[in-house]
């Protein structure tokens, strides 16, 4: 059941195509022997498959996954937003199994305070996330823009980038049977990440 929230939310977005465009969807992302890479390492991961409330998630360390985000996603990225990116964290895993869910969250803050602050990790920095979707066999699971009222059904082999703000809150909806892998990485803009580093040194939370 929709709340009333959720209605009053997507109805103060105007030109709703338009934000919509901005989720830019590129197929076939990985090649055979990336395509391997990855599902190999959820496979060393031994993900639980029986049916679980929340994702399964990790981050890694693996450096030839590393390799192919240096080498081919992060500009991949970059060329779909407009703008040279920096990968802000390392790959997250995600598998989604029977009953497996995601709550509705934005994937950027925007806290003045914080984007102020001398912190690792600091999300307020992320400007954009990229989800690619490896072995997707699923009856659900559709990534949902809860503002833009706008579904995305998972395919296998695909990377989905939007921007990290309020706008695009999404949601990942139960899956009702099947699977669903995916590798997530956030990008913080280098414009953003050059702004933050003088704006840190002169601010009198960097400390905190």
């Amino acid at each position: 059941m929709k709340s009333s929230q959720d209605h009053s939310l997507r109805a103060q977005v105007p030109n709703k195509d338009n934000w919509i465009a901005n989720i830019r969807v590129l197929d076939g992302v990985l090649d055979e022997e990336e395509y391997s890479l990855f599902n190999s390492y959820i496979a060393k991961e031994k993900v639980n498959r029986t049916p679980l409330p929340d994702a399964h998630r990790f981050m890694c360390y693996d450096q030839d996954i590393k390799a192919v985000f240096d080498n081919k996603l992060t500009g991949l990225t970059s060329s779909l937003m407009g703008m040279p990116l920096t990968q802000h964290i390392k790959p997250i895993f995600i598998s989604y199994v029977q009953g497996s869910l995601m709550q509705p969250h934005s994937d950027g803050f925007h806290y003045p305070v914080r984007f102020l602050q001398k912190a690792q990790g600091n999300s307020n920095l992320t400007y954009c996330t990229a989800i690619i979707y490896l072995d997707v066999d699923c009856v659900g699971g559709e990534l949902y823009f809860n503002n833009l009222d706008h579904a995305y059904v998972p395919r296998s082999n695909q990377m989905v980038v939007f921007p990290a703000h309020e706008i695009y809150r999404h949601s990942v909806k139960e899956v009702v049977s099947g699977f669903r892998d995916t590798c997530l990485m956030f990008y913080a803009s280098d414009i953003m990440l050059e702004m933050h580093k003088v704006m840190v040194e002169y601010s009198p939370w960097k400390d905190l």
